[in-house]
């Protein structure tokens, strides 16, 4: 795990993370979120917003400025 603005980021792979949500389908209710770098300026921010983002189960890096904000680099997962 990472953090990037005070933003939780999971560094996994693609397949890792298709892994997770497979078994979160079938393990009660979680969440995900793909946050992106104008997500992680607003939470840095807002602290309600980055309380709600950082209680995701997943936080997955789908994009490379997230991926490019990072070091070390994190794992891409689009």
């Amino acid at each position: 795990m990472s953090t990037i603005l005070g933003g939780k980021i999971d560094d996994v792979t693609r397949a890792e993370a298709l892994n997770q949500a497979n078994l979160f389908l079938q393990n009660g209710q979680h969440t995900i979120f793909t946050p992106n770098p104008e997500m992680l300026v607003e939470a840095h921010k807002d602290h309600l917003f980055a309380d709600v983002l950082n209680k995701g189960t997943l936080n997955i890096c789908d994009g490379f400025g997230l991926q490019a904000a990072s070091f070390p680099l994190l794992n891409r997962a689009p």
